[in-house]
């Protein structure tokens, strides 16, 4: 797909740089935006290049205080006009997205905060568990992040399904460690939680929630370094299988988990 085409096909207006970015590093948010109704694909595309670049700022610098100066940029940004994100595609689509639907600072920020607890990491040691936490977080901010853009009305169960859906998402995501069966086990009973609370929602709200239908290949992939594999990244076709397939279908459950919904 050309750079042109391609950029309409997300929504129209998005840089390729910002489209880019978030097919290469998010790429499950990325073809979910492009299987969400049109006018929220560019905003859904902003969002994900956005949670991109917060995990890839850890990652490029060599110092932390390098990285820290990096964020501030963005919390400024975040809180001014939008005058400070001129000429940065990202930020000048994130502030748009932001504008247009209304999208709470507080749930842009977790990302941002996020980013900056991974700085800290490069000279503290994490306690175990802090990446699958601090992952959980994120991705439930990303969702409710995603249920505004589509409109979706924001109740007590919108609520439970984003925090359960960023707790099943971000565990499956974190790095660092194979799953044993037990662990696989937990896995996928809060990923069957997670899927039964997107159920009980509208079915507007549904898209939002896209990215869940990776949790199983994810499992699968860190079941597999367990018997001796490489813990290596869900293959593209399984990706768009999943999602393809959630899209027209709903979230598939989840085996092993609980039962009922």
């Amino acid at each position: 797909m050309g750079r042109r085409s391609e950029s309409a096909g997300a929504g129209g207006g998005i840089a390729p740089e910002v489209l880019a970015l978030a097919r290469s590093r998010e790429p499950d948010r990325y073809l979910s935006a492009l299987l969400s109704p049109a006018a929220a694909r560019g905003s859904l595309v902003a969002i994900a290049a956005f949670a991109a670049e917060m995990r890839r700022i850890p990652e490029i610098v060599s110092e932390p205080m390098i990285g820290e100066i990096r964020l501030q940029w963005w919390r400024d940004a975040l809180a001014g006009d939008g005058g400070g994100a001129a000429g940065s595609p990202l930020a000048e689509a994130l502030l748009a997205a932001k504008r247009q639907f209304a999208l709470p600072e507080g749930l842009l920020l977790v990302a941002i905060d996020q980013a900056s607890d991974r700085l800290g990491q490069m000279t503290d040691d994490a306690e175990p568990g802090d990446a699958e936490r601090q992952a959980a977080g994120l991705e439930a901010a990303l969702f409710g992040l995603a249920m505004r853009v589509l409109g979706a009305g924001y109740d007590d169960k919108g609520e439970r399904a984003v925090t359960l859906a960023g707790d099943a998402y971000g565990r499956a995501r974190a790095r660092g460690r194979p799953l044993e069966k037990a662990a696989l086990g937990g896995l996928m009973a809060r990923y069957e939680a997670a899927r039964q609370a997107v159920a009980a929602l509208p079915a507007r709200s549904r898209p939002a929630f896209l990215p869940l239908a990776v949790v199983p290949a994810y499992a699968a992939a860190r079941t597999a370094a367990q018997r001796g594999g490489a813990l290596s990244d869900v293959s593209p076709l399984s990706r768009i299988w999943a999602l393809g397939l959630a899209s027209i279908r709903g979230l598939p459950r989840g085996a092993g988990g609980p039962t009922g919904g």
